[in-house]
């Protein structure tokens, strides 16, 4: 009797561990690739470099402004904004667009590019501004510059109108 119970045990262990029965395994290989918005980033990175060395000149960078759905299916608004470093420096882009030039539509995502108003460091202040009848709602704002990874702010929310803007300051 102990040698059947044996038997069996052995069996049932044989059974469980049995490469038959065993789980396969996916080992994967990380290798660092470059997305697109790293070969942004570097191509940003040079142009300024090479501008900065040559004139002292101002520096570009790209924004991505995805409206909300909710936002109105087409806006008159005037759209502005101002991009900002630790340092307290700042560009600012009164517009953005004219209005009834087909930007800002609803669900839509927007790339602007934005230069002027000399360089910044890394950004880590955001702010839009909105003069106009429609009440157009972003719905995230997406800011590269040529030093730091990109940064998100996420809004969903009406932009009041008026000259005090509205948006958030990450800086410390």
């Amino acid at each position: 009797m102990k040698a059947l119970t044996f038997i069996l045990t052995f069996c049932i262990i044989a059974a469980a561990f049995s490469p038959a029965s065993a789980t396969p395994t996916v080992v994967a290989i990380h290798q660092h690739q470059l997305n697109e918005f790293s070969k942004l980033n570097k191509t940003l990175y040079r142009l300024n470099e090479t501008r900065r060395e040559l004139d002292g000149g101002d520096c570009d960078y790209v924004v991505t402004i995805k409206t909300s759905c909710s936002s109105p299916s087409h806006t008159r608004d005037q759209i502005g904004l101002s991009l900002g470093d630790a340092d307290g420096s700042k560009i600012y882009v009164p517009k953005l667009d004219a209005p009834d030039s087909g930007r800002f539509d609803s669900c839509a995502i927007d790339v602007i590019p934005v230069s002027g108003g000399g360089c910044i460091k890394s950004i880590c202040s955001h702010f839009l501004f909105r003069s106009g009848p429609d009440g157009w709602r972003p719905e995230t704002v997406t800011a590269y510059d040529y030093i730091s990874p990109p940064i998100t702010f996420f809004y969903d929310i009406d932009i009041p109108e008026g000259d005090g803007g509205y948006g958030y300051n990450y800086c410390h």
